[in-house]
């Protein structure tokens, strides 16, 4: 068996050149894929886990017709729903680390509010009160700020999971597409 003669090149992606070809990919129909989006956001965060996922599918398989070169109609949008299950179960990954953080801060952030509120009954000091609200707006940037951070990395992470391959006639992720193409080209050397 010979070693891998893999060669890694830095510089290969070139993040304007993006940018340029997904401009020149929706530019002469921006309003239409401006509301698939626009729509597409707003009903997946009407219920958050269990419609984003829909439409998010619904939204890539609108730019995947567009990359085929098919007509994109305002309608291909809900055409995410055929892949409800795939689409709710990469939604509840991303999910579940959040709730994860979200609730240990909540119950934190009260817990620094009531130990935080001035005893004594009756009007408060001034000073007592600016040092509450300081204390509070404090830790409330601090947890948006972790929970930014968070949800950034998590989005990451996942941002192929909604992207499917359309040919198989299957929802299908990206990722496996790619484990499935590096275990033939392994298994094409190995023989």
């Amino acid at each position: 068996m010979t070693p891998d003669n893999t060669q890694f090149r830095t510089g290969v992606i070139k993040p304007v050149e993006c940018l340029k070809e997904g401009w020149a990919l929706i530019k002469d129909q921006y309003w239409l894929f401006l509301g698939i989006v626009v729509v597409g956001v707003l009903i997946g965060g009407a219920v958050p886990i269990v419609l984003i996922g829909p439409m998010m599918v619904g939204i890539y398989l609108c730019y995947f017709r567009r990359m085929r070169g098919e007509p994109v109609e305002f309608g291909n949008l809900f055409k995410g729903f055929d892949y409800f299950a795939q689409g709710l179960i990469a939604a509840l990954l991303q999910a579940i680390p959040m709730v994860i953080v979200i609730v240990p801060m909540y119950l934190i952030m009260v817990v620094v509010m009531m130990t935080s509120i001035p005893r004594g009954g009756g009007r408060m000091d001034p000073d007592q009160s600016s040092m509450f609200i300081f204390k509070f707006l404090g830790f409330e940037l601090v947890f948006v700020t972790i929970l930014m951070v968070l949800g950034i990395a998590i989005n990451i992470f996942f941002m192929f999971a909604f992207i499917l391959k359309k040919h198989t006639g299957r929802a299908q992720p990206i990722f496996q597409r790619k484990k499935r193409k590096i275990r033939i080209m392994i298994q094409g050397k190995i023989r």
